[in-house]
């Protein structure tokens, strides 16, 4: 394994025959009601929040994270850290970019290495999607109505429980203009980026409250590490998220709460104490 291999699977390298283009600044929600008021933000303002007084629990002063992850793990991390974003009422969006393949097809081999990411084989983590009535029907009222304003900005949804999925287009530049369309509506969101991320998604990396990579158990540390060096490059700040398979996972992936020892996980990836 080595360090070119690795930057390869978390930045992928600009194509040839021009620069990167210069991507649209993001836009994030005003903060959570629970959550004191931003400073220098003042009421209604629809920019990026700044630093806040720290309440006890990180997710409360979090509106916008974004996760880099395998892409086995994606359907799991974004629903923990989603959950977390509204464990004080509300919903939160999903959104996932899976680079080169349609939306919902793309699931990875836990055992390939961060710098080949295998996309072709079943993942512990996730789950058969339901079908949308089923899945609806589980949803809350909040989900449902962040789910109608997301495709009234042109996403397709799934609202299951407190979240609301959402697979952005594999495009770079498509899935830049839809996640920006997300993040500028009044709800938490969780961006999934589950491949290796293209230099234009520095952009909402930097305009995101935390940057969380998502890593298994047996990942080596000096790897972890460089994988939080390499986003702390964009980041505002960053954190380590540590997937360990578990059959409470589920009610996690159906969106209705977090088990206790996944829930401690999230809370230190979020900037406080496990």
């Amino acid at each position: 394994m080595t360090l070119e291999r690795l930057l390869r699977w978390f930045v992928a390298a600009p194509q040839e025959g021009g620069p990167a283009r210069e991507p649209a600044g993001a836009v994030c929600a005003a903060p959570l009601p629970v959550a004191p008021a931003p400073v220098g933000v003042g009421a209604g303002s629809r920019g990026w929040a700044g630093p806040s007084a720290e309440p006890a629990d990180p997710a409360r002063r979090t509106r916008c994270v974004v996760a880099l992850v395998r892409p086995g793990d994606a359907a799991l991390c974004g629903a923990a850290l989603g959950l977390a974003l509204v464990a004080g009422g509300g919903a939160a969006a999903v959104l996932t970019w899976r680079p080169g393949a349609a939306p919902g097809a793309v699931v990875a081999d836990r055992d390939a290495g961060p710098s080949t990411g295998r996309w072709d084989e079943p993942h512990v983590h996730d789950a058969p999607e339901p079908a949308r009535h089923d899945a609806a029907a589980l949803a809350t009222r909040a989900a449902a109505r962040l789910a109608r304003r997301l495709e009234g900005q042109g996403l397709a949804t799934v609202a299951r429980g407190r979240i609301v999925l959402a697979d952005l287009p594999a495009d770079a530049a498509a899935a830049e203009r839809d996640a920006n369309r997300a993040l500028a509506l009044d709800a938490p969101a969780v961006l999934v980026v589950a491949g290796p991320r293209p230099p234009s998604f520095d952009a909402l990396l930097a305009g995101a409250d935390r940057v969380v990579v998502a890593t298994a158990p047996e990942t080596p540390g000096v790897l972890v590490e460089l994988a939080l060096a390499d986003a702390a490059r964009a980041a505002r700040a960053t954190g380590r998220l540590e997937l360990r398979p578990s059959a409470a996972n589920a009610v996690a992936l159906a969106g209705l709460g977090t088990p206790p020892a996944l829930r401690r996980a999230v809370v230190a990836a979020l900037g406080g104490e496990a």
